[in-house]
């Protein structure tokens, strides 16, 4: 059954992740469209409420830049359990590839250990949570400027680092009984006719077209609406 089928009036969807998520959001802010960013999460909140207002659903977007599974489990606490979400949304990953460029693969070890540890404190402390599990992504990108602290280019050999972390979140959605989001085969897919940059103008993070992929692949996952 579709996740949006399960869900009651005031029912809570927080998107938790990194800078994709964020999307430069403004938490102070009142309106909606300006505390969930200018992102894919606002695009997704946009639709559902504008499709179920008689569900008066709520979004919270608590995605933070820089910000990897061990960031996400210091701040859980405040940022998903005390907000007792009806859908949790999570979308990490890719910085675990891109603190260290010099690695030669991720720690998976420690990658599922703290995934593992992030979804038991979550279904722990929330037995009733709906989960979606997004596949983090990258496209190989000659753009310099991924990050102030890192400003190299996205090599395909960074690409390639982070399968092992998709493969795992594939996987464990499955053991969670999750819905999993695909995110990197639809980006691919675009970036085959325009090239990587299009979508994603630095390899990581989305331009507008990128932001509706994502959107779109949720709510295609989640909901059934196809846009």
């Amino acid at each position: 059954m579709l996740l949006i089928k399960t869900l009651t009036p005031g029912s809570v969807v927080l998107f938790q992740g990194d800078s994709i998520t964020n999307a430069f959001r403004k938490p102070e802010e009142v309106g909606t469209s300006y505390r969930l960013g200018s992102g894919w999460a606002m695009i997704v909140a946009a639709k559902l409420q504008a499709e179920f207002p008689e569900m008066q659903l709520k979004f919270e977007n608590r995605g933070v830049s820089g910000n990897g599974l061990t960031d996400l489990l210091a701040r859980w606490q405040k940022d998903c359990l005390a907000l007792k979400p009806t859908i949790l949304s999570v979308l990490v990953g890719v910085n675990e590839v891109l603190r260290d460029r010099l690695r030669p693969a991720v720690d998976m070890a420690a990658f599922e250990l703290h995934y593992r540890q992030l979804l038991e404190m979550t279904r722990r402390n929330l037995p009733q949570i709906r989960l979606v599990l997004c596949e983090p992504f990258l496209l190989p990108s000659a753009t310099v400027g991924v990050s102030v602290e890192d400003p190299s280019a996205v090599a395909p050999e960074l690409c390639s680092r982070l399968r092992p972390c998709q493969r795992l979140v594939r996987q464990l959605a499955e053991e969670w009984q999750a819905v999993f989001v695909p995110l990197q085969e639809p980006l691919e897919r675009a970036a085959a006719t325009t090239g990587p940059d299009y979508w994603l103008f630095d390899g990581v993070h989305p331009n507008a077209a990128g932001q509706w992929i994502i959107a779109r692949e949720w709510l295609s996952a989640v909901a059934g609406i196809t846009l």
